[in-house]
């Protein structure tokens, strides 16, 4: 898999590179699972105009502000701008304070900055790709035709980066034979590109959606590495049964191979025992992604026994003209079930491992699943 990333991504995210924030995981996965960032340089030199523009418009803003901690200000212009900045830690703390920032040279600043987006780029391995087989002529036509990303507008100059950038992207499917995923927002752009017949092309808004997607469609977390858990999940399983704290559903009335029925409706079921789990963490899937949470299912299995109660209408007593009985006897069950199940897994992911949360898991007994069964 290959992922195309234009300038938006990195604007969305004020170019937060730092630990554990969504670029950075991006660039763990991308490490971890052979996946090909590609880019533009046009992205590049979009992404360094901007950090340029907009540090020279937070100098005077920043002058003008009262005495205030510049980390925790809410000017979304600053914001934006002192973000790619907080990527150095030294620099961060050296610049804590709002008059030691007004006090820094700004060429300087402006330069720590655009280090920082190159240091992303070499770190994550970001491919730039070539721009130059795209056709002059090509473009001058879709310009004149109003052929997506160009629109009937007067300023239509500020498309032809992105008529340049999708051409490009274009030709380079066309080379390969690789599922690319790419990443943006820019309707015309979106555009240009989902209207060329190109198979295995996947668009993305957002970086989270993107991360949403390698989670959910590739399950790129759940590999090996998930074994490191199987301890905390095993307790956590079984826990949570012999605590009785777990959905159990039991079908007390059970059908023999003659076609004959026997068993009873039980009631104050409880689980005395549970053992033997078996999990497959290998081929765990993921379910479902919120932030930084997932949840995971894995199919599971485990030897479970069950006490009940039920009424045992032989041992009843019924008045036939008061339609209802009179003395009810209860019985007590005892049934082994080697029941398989689906176990619910949460897990948080750090930016780099998965930390174990909790299970959840419902046990349905039947005829199936039973192995003995005892009345008394």
């Amino acid at each position: 898999m290959e992922i195309f990333l234009e300038s938006n991504v990195f604007v969305e995210q004020c170019f937060n590179f730092s630990e554990g924030s969504k670029l950075d995981r991006l660039k763990k996965l991308a490490k971890e699972h052979n996946i090909k960032l590609l880019s533009s340089s046009i992205v590049v030199n979009e992404c360094k105009d901007r950090i340029r523009t907009e540090l020279d418009l937070s100098f005077p803003i920043i002058n003008k502000l009262p005495e205030t901690n510049l980390v925790n200000g809410s000017n979304r212009k600053i914001r934006h701008a002192w973000t790619i900045l907080k990527n150095d830690p030294e620099y961060k703390n050296h610049i804590l304070s709002l008059e030691k920032f007004k006090n820094e040279n700004k060429a300087n600043v402006i330069n720590l900055a655009l280090q920082q987006f190159d240091n992303y780029i070499d770190e994550a391995k970001i491919e730039l790709i070539d721009i130059t087989s795209v056709s002059l002529s090509e473009i001058v036509e879709d310009y004149f035709n109003y052929n997506p990303p160009f629109e009937i507008k007067k300023n239509k100059r500020n498309e032809f980066p992105d008529a340049i950038m999708a051409k490009s992207i274009i030709n380079y499917k066309n080379s390969t034979n690789e599922d690319l995923v790419v990443v943006s927002n820019d309707g015309g752009f979106v555009k240009s590109l989902s209207e060329q017949p190109l198979d295995g092309l996947e668009i993305k808004d957002t970086i989270g959606s993107l991360l949403n997607y390698l989670y959910l469609e590739n399950e790129l977390i759940i590999n090996r590495n998930i074994s490191y858990m199987l301890k905390d999940i095993t307790d956590a399983v079984i826990s949570k049964a012999k605590n009785n704290d777990v959905e159990i559903e039991v079908d007390g009335l059970h059908t023999d191979s003659s076609g004959g029925q026997y068993g009873h409706e039980y009631e104050d079921i409880e689980i005395v025992s549970a053992e033997n789990l078996t999990i497959d963490l290998q081929n765990a899937y993921v379910i479902n992604v919120d932030g930084s949470y997932l949840e995971l299912e894995a199919e599971a299995q485990m030897n479970v026994s069950i006490a009940a109660n039920f009424m045992d209408e032989e041992q009843s007593y019924w008045d036939s003209e008061e339609k209802s009985y009179f003395k009810i006897h209860y019985g007590k069950a005892f049934e082994k079930h080697d029941v398989p199940f689906i176990c619910k897994i949460s897990v948080e992911y750090d930016g780099k491992d998965l930390i174990f949360e909790s299970v959840d898991y419902t046990l349905d007994l039947n005829y199936y699943t039973l192995n003995d069964v005892e009345y008394s």
